[in-house]
């Protein structure tokens, strides 16, 4: 799935840096500013929703500016969205997930923060 993401996402010229855990993710974001985080829910180490907590309360306690975290993962039922969203994240990508979907939601949230400085 990583590799079919990063294929598709390359086309529309994006950057892409790849996490192999929810530590090494949160360890990213708080060494460096990303438009848009996709965020697997079954990372090894650390869940993708645990990731996701730490990083918004390094947001909160550092003033940095709210970074885009969007579900992608394959825990698929309404109670997983749930969760997502109660553990901070913006977005959700059930897998199997469509191309397109992919493009216009990364495309969607990155133009948002850019825009904004943020995101609501």
């Amino acid at each position: 799935n990583q590799l079919l993401v990063n294929t598709i996402l390359s086309y529309s010229q994006h950057n892409l840096y790849k996490a192999f855990s929810g530590h090494e993710a949160v360890d990213m974001v708080m060494k460096e500013t990303f438009d848009c985080i996709l965020m697997d829910i079954g990372m090894p180490q650390m869940s993708g929703l645990e990731a996701t907590r730490r990083i918004r309360e390094f947001e909160g306690a550092s003033s940095a500016i709210r970074t885009p975290i969007i579900a992608l993962t394959a825990h698929t039922l309404a109670e997983d969205e749930r969760d997502c969203r109660a553990a901070g994240m913006d977005g959700f990508i059930p897998k199997p997930f469509d191309r397109v979907e992919l493009q216009n939601t990364v495309l969607e949230f990155c133009r948002k923060k850019r825009r904004s400085g943020k995101v609501s």
